[in-house]
């Protein structure tokens, strides 16, 4: 998870970029039920590839693989073997993300400029609130928990690649200062998955669950 103390805002991540230490991952990984937009298929495309080919060029930055891209909607902190029976997601999880998908039409994003957690380069994501009021709403089921970056502090992103180490670090952030607006398809979204998934892996493993239809 990203650093609790570091920021809750894209712009304070952003405005101390010069101060992040990437983290040392725990070689621990954990199961968790994860709800996602598989954004893998609209990513297989030139565009993508020239952008990470070029932050590939640091040597601290490891690359997501496009077949795995993916916007994180929802994490659940619940130890998995609390929220699925026999590879299906217990009947009250299923129930209120089902409900909260009722209510939600297809939308479009836009990945605008880069940022940076202390783990990763992101990009980030103009979608007019439509993924932040999901997370929100899911939030509000008492069968939800609710992690430190929900809620008004969830920070919408897709994933480009981990920051492994401090090698190169510093001439990274010149790039992304230099070229930080982006220019990559609009996606539309129009369903989401559950997943279970190794958090803590990386790049993440993921064992598909239910898809969910906007």
């Amino acid at each position: 998870m990203h650093n609790e103390e570091m920021a809750s805002k894209a712009k304070e991540f952003w405005a101390r970029r010069r101060d992040i230490t990437p983290p040392t991952y725990d070689s621990d990984s954990k199961k968790r039920l994860v709800l996602l937009a598989d954004v893998s298929d609209a990513f297989a495309c030139s565009a993508y590839e020239r952008v990470v080919g070029t932050l590939s060029e640091f040597s601290c930055f490891d690359p997501v693989p496009h077949e795995i891209l993916h916007l994180t909607v929802k994490l659940f902190d619940d130890p998995v073997e609390s929220v699925i029976i026999n590879d299906n997601p217990i009947k009250q999880i299923d129930e209120m993300i089902s409900h909260e998908i009722m209510r939600t039409d297809p939308f479009e994003i836009s990945l605008t400029q880069f940022n940076i957690f202390p783990d990763v380069v992101y990009a980030e994501i103009d979608d007019d609130g439509k993924l932040g009021d999901i997370n929100r709403r899911l939030c509000a089921h008492a069968e939800t928990t609710t992690l430190d970056r929900d809620g008004e502090e969830f920070i919408p992103h897709l994933t480009f690649g981990y920051l492994d180490d401090m090698s190169e670090y510093d001439k990274l952030i010149n790039y992304l200062e230099s070229n930080r607006e982006l220019d990559l398809p609009t996606l539309n979204i129009d369903e989401l998955s559950l997943v279970v998934r190794e958090v803590g892996e990386h790049p993440p493993v993921s064992n598909h669950l239910k898809t969910y239809e906007l």
